[in-house]
């Protein structure tokens, strides 16, 4: 208690608030969650720390039917949730699908939701008006799984008693809201939403007010860094009875606060959150959707890192070139030198744009069979094979250049 935090840095504390609690979990995540304050001197709200969900006496039932039900996974639209193993690259999340994701029987690597918190994560005061608030001690990667959601699990007649607050509730209702959107944008009739458990049955709702987790600090944000990803266990495993878990949908620096958008609830003009929007857009059309806007390589270091100064994206640089009528032209070149690959320097033009130069150089590093490709690319690999596919092109033989 009383204790201030070092010089800022990676790997360091990013502020010197005052340290008020040293472990906000009491020694129940593997890792301690201090609580520091910079503002006042409140202390945390009390809180009974628990690390997993406690069901309420009046949903148990209805959970145990649901999940001995044909229907406990069906979505409408002829969906199911999809593997782990399919949307998991090097442990992080590629992309947040509505339609859920499935650890049950996955290899320990690929279990990143049943193996808890790995995040040096920290409360703070965000301040006197805001109140508590989270965020990471370390800079986070896109995709990565920051924690989940718990509390109790009560059913709506209990969630609406007066002796109860809202503000940290967040009801059951993903696949409700997802049956219907499916059937107000006629991708399927109402008798088959009627087969989603979630759009007949009133959905429980976690409190997490009494008793919850690191994740009731989280606080709203019309663009929030986190998304929200729906996942299934083998203890969760219904549409009305899942984990809620919270994964970085970008880069975030070490020391911002983590947030993110909520539920309609709290904005009554949007009723789909836009975490489930943005969900539902790049799964509307299965697991190969549009690609999704090129993001910049975040380097690790320029040392180990093969980035050009010119450009922010990897086997990209600046050439010189002149137009027809003698004017400079912005021309960006893409080329691919690698010693895994065992081939000459392989010369892919040049293109107006360096996102059309990184795409091109990820291609050529996906076809010339280079080890390991899909650790070296600038965008995801998983997005190229797909679009292989929807051409109807085989996949090549006979290395490009």
């Amino acid at each position: 208690i009383g204790q201030r935090r070092g010089g800022g840095g990676w790997g360091s504390g990013v502020s010197a608030d005052r340290c008020v609690c040293q472990d906000v979990s009491n020694g129940l995540e593997a890792l301690p969650i201090p609580a520091y304050n910079g503002i006042d001197d409140e202390l945390p709200p009390a809180f009974t720390y628990i690390t997993k969900v406690e069901m309420h006496p009046g949903v148990r039932e209805m959970v145990k039917a649901a999940a001995q039900s044909e229907d406990r996974l069906f979505v409408p639209g002829g969906k199911r949730p999809v593997r782990v193993e399919e949307f998991y690259s090097d442990g992080r999340l590629q992309k947040v699908l509505h339609v859920g994701l499935d650890e049950t029987g996955a290899r320990p690597e690929y279990q990143v939701i049943t193996q808890g918190i790995k995040l040096r994560l920290e409360l703070f005061k965000a301040g006197k008006e805001k109140g508590w608030g989270l965020r990471c001690r370390d800079p986070i990667r896109r995709g990565t799984f920051i924690c989940e959601l718990i509390g109790e699990l009560i059913p709506e007649e209990e969630a609406n008693k007066a002796d109860r607050t809202d503000a940290y509730n967040f009801d059951m209702e993903h696949f409700e809201l997802v049956a219907e959107q499916e059937v107000q944008d006629g991708g399927c009739t109402e008798e088959e939403a009627r087969r989603c458990l979630a759009y007949t049955q009133q959905p429980p709702t976690i409190d997490a007010f009494r008793k919850g987790n690191i994740a009731r600090f989280l606080n709203h944000s019309d663009d929030g860094n986190l998304d929200v990803q729906v996942t299934f266990t083998s203890e969760e495993h219904s549409t009305i009875f899942f984990r809620i878990c919270f994964f970085s949908h970008e880069f975030i620096p070490a020391g911002t606060e983590l947030t993110y958008d909520y539920r309609h609830d709290h904005q009554p003009s949007r009723r789909v959150p836009e975490w489930l929007r943005r969900a539902r857009e790049g799964t509307k059309n299965g697991a190969s959707a549009t690609p999704p806007k090129p993001r910049a390589v975040q380097p690790r270091s320029r040392a180990r890192n093969r980035w050009n100064k010119t450009s922010k994206y990897r086997y990209v640089s600046r050439v010189p070139y002149k137009s027809k009528s003698g004017g400079p032209v912005e021309k960006w070149a893409a080329t691919i030198s690698d010693p895994t690959c065992q081939r000459k320097v392989l010369y892919l033009r040049s293109y107006p744009s360096q996102e059309e130069a990184a795409h091109a150089a990820d291609i050529a590093l996906l076809l010339a069979r280079v080890p390991n490709a899909h650790k070296k690319l600038n965008f995801r690999a998983k997005v190229y094979r797909d679009i292989l596919q929807q051409e109807g092109l085989p996949e090549p033989t006979e290395p490009v250049g």
